[in-house]
């Protein structure tokens, strides 16, 4: 099954605040307008680690101690769900501030030259480099169009 990775800030944000758009992304990449499955998964790099939020919401600090919240296991899945994705959608929609993780994340798909599509504003947006609009395949300015980028790239 072809995948695409949503990466994305997580950082300062609540758990809801960082899953909305990947909850929409997913379903506008699985499924066809009509409801039917597209053969395509998305991968959220929350799955399996409900243990980071806090009672409130909040997502607790990375390092937390636990094998998939470890900092190595963090680190270890999201490189191979980088690297192996058909495709990575970054959004970047709202950053206050750069992202250091999806940075991270964008330099493992160069390097194993993963198809990426960058959603943000057009001007404003703390991670608007030169070396990012380099390296992006794409760019658009919301999830729809990145969702249905994603489908005719990899599907």
């Amino acid at each position: 099954m072809k995948t695409v990775y949503l990466a994305g800030p997580m950082t300062g944000l609540t758990f809801e605040e960082a899953n909305k758009w990947r909850n929409t992304a997913k379903t506008l990449i699985e499924y066809d307008p009509f409801g039917d499955s597209s053969g395509l998964k998305a991968l959220n790099p929350f799955r399996g680690k409900e243990e980071l939020l806090k009672d409130t919401g909040e997502l607790k600090p990375f390092g937390y101690t636990n094998t998939i919240a470890s900092d190595q296991g963090i680190t270890s899945r999201d490189r191979n769900d980088t690297m192996k994705a058909d495709c990575v959608i970054m959004n970047f929609l709202g950053a206050k501030k750069i992202s250091a993780g999806t940075m991270v994340e964008l330099g493992w798909a160069d390097s194993a030259r993963v198809p990426v599509i960058i959603v943000m504003e057009e001007e404003g947006n703390p991670h608007d480099h030169c070396m990012v609009r380099a390296i992006a395949t794409y760019r658009v300015a919301n999830i729809e169009d990145a969702a249905r980028l994603a489908k005719h790239i990899v599907g």
